[in-house]
C-alpha cells in the first residue's frame, strides 16, 4: 500500500510505495590494553526520512487531483523551506501514519526524458528536535571558594575583639557557640549550615610609654637581683663571724 505525502501541509500529488526510515546510535571507541578496540553506545542519532514520488506535469490516473499543482510551482515552494532553513511537520499516510518535525535536508529532481513536464524527485528529510535551557526545582549549592587571606585587626588599649566585630560577625560567632555546645552534647547538626569564620591575627601597633617604663624598671630589678647574688655568694667564702660589722669597714 502506497503513502500520501504531506510536507508543512503541502499535498503532493504523487505519494510512494517505498518509505526508508533511517535510525542510528552513535557509539564511543576505546582502545582496552590486552583487548583492542571496544566500543559503548552514547547516543540516538536524528532519524532520516526518504523517499521517491513523481511530480506530473498533468493529472494522470494515479495523480491525487486535489493534490494536483506544476512542478515548478512544487518545486519553488519547498526550495524556499529549504533556504530559508524552516523546520516543518512531515506526514505520512498509509498501512501506518508517521509524523514528524523534520527539515529538508535533500532534493534532488530530474527531468524525465519523453515525458514533457514530469519530475522525478528524490527527498531525505532529517528529524528535528526542539532544545533549549530547561529549569528545575533543585537548589543550587554553593562551590568552594579559595581560603580567605588572615584578617588584620588593630586592637587599642582597653579594646577587646569583641568591639572589632560587625553585627553580622557577632551574631556568626554566637550561632557558632551554639553549634560547638550542640556538639558536645551529643546532638546531630547539618554541616551546611555551619558558620564559616575568617581567621584573624592580632597585632598590636601602638606601644605607650607606661609599657616601656614598665619593662625597663623589669630589667633594672632582674640586674639588682643578681648583683645581690653575687655579693652574698663572695661573702660567704670569707667565713667572716656572724658578728662582723660591715658598716665599721667602710
Amino acid at each position: 500500500m502506497g503513502y500520501s505525502l504531506f510536507l508543512d501541509g503541502i499535498h503532493l500529488p504523487v505519494g510512494t510505495d517505498k518509505l526508508t526510515v533511517q535510525h542510528g546510535m552513535k557509539s564511543r571507541e576505546y582502545d582496552v590494553l590486552g583487548q583492542g578496540r571496544v566500543q559503548t553506545p552514547d547516543s540516538r542519532e536524528l532519524r532520516t526520512v526518504s523517499f521517491t514520488t513523481e511530480f506530473p506535469g498533468q493529472v494522470y490516473s494515479y495523480v491525487e487531483e486535489s493534490a494536483f499543482q506544476s512542478p515548478g510551482k512544487l518545486i519553488a515552494k519547498l526550495r524556499a523551506l529549504q533556504e530559508e532553513k524552516k523546520p516543518f511537520r512531515f506526514v505520512a499516510v498509509g498501512g501506518d501514519k508517521l509524523t514528524m518535525r523534520v527539515t529538508l535536508e535533500q532534493m534532488d529532481t530530474t527531468e524525465q526524458g519523453g515525458e514533457d513536464g514530469d519530475y522525478e524527485v528524490s527527498i531525505r528529510l532529517k528529524e528535528y528536535r526542539e532544545f533549549g535551557v530547561k529549569t528545575t526545582d533543585i537548589p543550587s549549592l554553593p562551590r568552594p571558594g579559595t581560603v580567605p587571606e588572615p584578617k588584620t585587626v588593630t586592637l587599642n588599649p582597653g579594646e577587646t575583639l569583641q568591639d572589632k566585630l560587625t553585627p553580622s560577625q557577632k551574631k556568626a560567632v554566637e550561632t557558632g557557640a551554639k553549634t560547638v555546645l550542640a556538639f558536645a552534647m551529643g546532638k546531630v547538626i547539618n554541616p551546611a549550615i555551619a558558620p564559616a569564620f575568617v581567621p584573624i591575627q592580632i597585632v598590636p601597633t601602638e606601644v605607650h610609654d607606661s609599657a616601656i617604663d614598665l619593662a625597663a624598671d623589669r630589667e633594672k630589678m632582674r640586674q639588682w637581683v643578681g648583683i645581690a647574688k653575687d655579693v652574698k655568694d663572695r661573702i660567704q667564702k670569707l667565713n667572716l663571724p656572724d658578728d662582723y660589722d660591715f658598716g665599721n669597714q667602710m
